[in-house]
């Protein structure tokens, strides 16, 4: 799952024309293929996002736009940890400081 996630969000590291790459349809197939639930895919999703922003490694406009796309991907329904990524993310108001400070309150086991 790992490297599902890493691709999606190499996309919106370099995305210059706004095109989504996480649409229902794909969140459901990703799932699928990876034999985990929404919720878990959903989390994993927001840890790397979060990581890669508060790493420098996407800004705080695409890093919104991936969280956006993950909130309509999940039909408005996010787990709790991913919820509070994509409220930091969300108005591109937070700095990576606020995100690292996020990810060392949250531990989350990843799938492969």
């Amino acid at each position: 799952m790992k490297d599902s996630i890493e691709r999606l969000l190499d996309h919106y590291a370099t995305v210059t024309d706004g095109s989504s790459a996480l649409l229902r349809a794909d969140l459901i197939a990703l799932c699928q293929r990876h034999a985990v639930s929404e919720p878990q895919f959903c989390d994993t999703f927001a840890q790397e996002l979060a990581s890669r922003y508060a790493s420098g490694d996407l800004d705080a406009e695409r890093a919104a736009f991936a969280a956006d796309d993950l909130h309509a991907a999940a039909d408005f329904t996010l787990p709790p940890f991913a919820r509070r990524v994509f409220d930091l993310l969300e108005y591109r108001e937070a700095s990576p400081a606020e995100a690292r400070q996020l990810l060392a309150g949250h531990s989350y086991g990843t799938a492969a």
